[in-house]
């Protein structure tokens, strides 16, 4: 029996759909009825993956995208149908990518190192797939931007007053630098010539060391061995002096009292007698105290001049100090042939040392209320040296002065050492013969600063004021008077 023309259109029809769909199945990898495993994985964007689009582990297919559907939390969940065959590790990683800029989107998976496979209805990690578009507008964006910034430096370089300008910076930076070069040789000779007057100071701040050492031992031995036993010597007679004269004023207030006379006026004289004996007896413990703390004090001078750091400060100090010196002639030499003589030379002085010989301080403390007494003791050295030997704030709370110093000048000294029993230095300054500008730093962990002027009324006598810790908002105004012998 013949078919229709109609009847052999049909069926070629279904036929080719058939085959249509045999195909399909065949390129998509899966084969009708073969069993899968379904899992699936949450990304924040599915990008262009569709469904049907391949899975592959390795570079190779393993399966196809079943569905993809939003979650409530608008994330995407991506079914995935994998093949029976394949065992994915339960710790790999699903990832969305392409096979290029415009390529289609696949889900790649990197296996993990687990032995478990991923069962059914369980849930694969998943990485975040990269944004091309977005990574294409930030360079675009990118390239805009040097595009404008290319066209700005064309237009500054291509302007010729700034290329001028330029050139003028250029010119100039190159003068500086010759001039720079200049002073630094100027620098050089002036250092050169000052060297010597250097050295010689380093070489007197030596020799003064030495000498500061030698007078540290001198002292000790002489409270050691003279001060001391004489001091103890004395005290001890005027106090069995005034044993004796209490006992005889005792005797004859008994005799008295037996003949019914008056001791009330030998009750009197005991008292004081009793009086003068307890002073003794404080003058004693006092005189102890000073002389043990005047024979520390030596040794810590002794130590202190013969560390090597202390010694490096000081010579540093030395040699800041010349430098100030040459610095202030040269300025006067440089006023006075600029001016014609205005800052005239003075004439040559005899150079003399300040404090010379036994002083004597009473101050009042106008902040506190209080007084303080103090007393040094100044004489000459071998070398044009001089020392200072005294007592700080003497009484219950006595701290020692040793220092060493050399004038710098005729009228200028500068000293080192202890200044109430703190490592410090000094500087005195002498305008004309009556006025005494001192000024004393010490404490190094937490430096503290005096300044101190002394008018001299007469040889002996002089007005003094001072001002103590200096940076300090706690600092403390003195006046008083200096008794010098």
């Amino acid at each position: 029996m013949l078919l229709r023309n109609e009847a052999k259109v049909g069926l070629l029809v279904f036929m080719a759909i058939v085959a249509l769909a045999a195909m399909y199945w065949f390129l998509r990898g899966i084969n009708i009825g073969a069993s899968t495993v379904h899992v699936y994985s949450i990304f924040r964007d599915a990008r262009k993956l569709d469904r049907g689009a391949d899975i592959r582990m390795a570079g190779v297919k393993v399966g196809a995208v079943s569905s993809i559907t939003l979650t409530p939390q608008s994330y995407a969940r991506v079914e995935m149908a994998i093949g029976n065959s394949t065992c994915i590790p339960s710790d790999s990683v699903a990832r969305i990518t392409t096979g290029g800029l415009i390529g289609d989107s696949y889900i790649d998976i990197l296996p993990g190192v687990k032995k478990s496979c991923l069962k059914s209805d369980q849930k694969m990690q998943s990485a975040e797939p990269m944004n091309y578009e977005r990574l294409i507008s930030d360079v675009g964006e990118l390239i805009e931007q040097l595009k404008s910034s290319v066209a700005g430096i064309n237009a500054v370089l291509g302007d010729k007053k700034t290329i001028e300008s330029i050139k003028q910076t250029v010119v100039q930076m190159q003068a500086a630098a010759d001039s720079t070069t200049k002073l630094l040789d100027s620098a050089r000779v002036m250092v050169a010539q000052a060297s010597p007057d250097i050295n010689r100071a380093v070489n007197n701040m030596a020799e003064a060391t030495e000498n500061a050492v030698k007078m540290s031992e001198d002292l000790q031995k002489m409270v050691s061995n003279d001060a001391v036993p004489a001091t103890q010597e004395i005290l001890k007679e005027a106090k069995e002096a005034m044993v004796n004269l209490n006992a005889s004023m005792e005797e004859a207030r008994g005799i008295i009292a037996g003949i019914g006379g008056s001791v009330e006026k030998i009750d009197g004289s005991i008292a004081k007698v009793d009086m003068v004996l307890a002073n003794i007896d404080n003058a004693s413990k006092q005189t102890n105290e000073l002389m043990s703390n005047l024979a520390s004090a030596s040794g810590d001078i002794k130590e202190i001049t013969s560390d090597k750091e202390i010694r490096q400060n000081i010579k540093d100090t030395m040699r800041n100090a010349a430098e100030a010196t040459a610095q202030a002639n040269e300025l006067m030499s440089g006023l006075n042939s600029r001016f014609g003589g205005l800052a005239k030379p003075s004439r040559p002085q005899k150079t003399e040392i300040p404090n010379q010989g036994l002083a004597t301080d009473a101050l009042w403390n106008t902040s506190r209320g209080d007084y303080r007494f103090d007393m040094n003791y100044t004489f000459n050295g071998p070398g044009g040296a001089f020392y200072r030997l005294g007592a700080f704030n003497a009484g219950e709370s006595t701290r020692a002065n040793l220092q060493t110093g050399r004038m710098m000048g005729p009228s200028t000294a500068l000293r080192y050492g202890l200044y109430a029993s703190r490592v410090g230095f000094g500087v005195d300054q002498s305008i004309g013969r009556r006025l005494l500008l001192s000024a004393d730093g010490f404490r190094p962990n937490d430096p503290e600063y005096d300044l101190r002027a002394m008018l001299r009324l007469n040889d002996g006598l002089g007005i003094y004021g001072g001002y103590s810790n200096v940076f300090h908002s706690s600092g403390d105004v003195f006046v008083g008077l200096q008794y010098k012998k």
